[in-house]
């Protein structure tokens, strides 16, 4: 996927295993629910940027492809924090560092 085509690069903290995140790491393609607001989640994939893998309780950098922007227009900026979830357990988050996509920029 060329970068044009992500949504937004960020900075993804996975909480470790004894923190109640995940126990095995997540692969480039690893795609949790985005709490996009208090009453909405979409799915996004990860794509990390250094290497191919981040480990529970690691931090890394990312390139992250939403499923359906366009439900939820201008929901993003650089710095927001947006917790990231498998099922109904919280199990890291994610700080946005760029937008790359002009329809989730918040304008105001």
């Amino acid at each position: 996927m060329k970068k044009q085509e992500y949504d937004c690069e960020a900075i993804v903290t996975l909480l470790s295993a004894e923190e109640g995140g995940r126990k095995v790491a997540a692969h480039s393609g690893y795609r949790p629910q985005h709490e996009i607001s208090t009453s909405y989640q979409t799915s996004g994939t990860h794509f990390y940027v250094e290497d191919e893998i981040i480990n529970p309780g690691e931090t890394a950098r990312a390139y992250i492809k939403f499923v359906t922007p366009d439900a939820y227009p201008g929901c993003l900026w650089v710095g927001r924090i947006i917790h990231i979830f498998e099922g109904g357990r919280r199990v890291g988050e994610v700080k946005i560092i760029r937008i790359m996509n002009d329809l989730l920029l918040r304008t105001n």
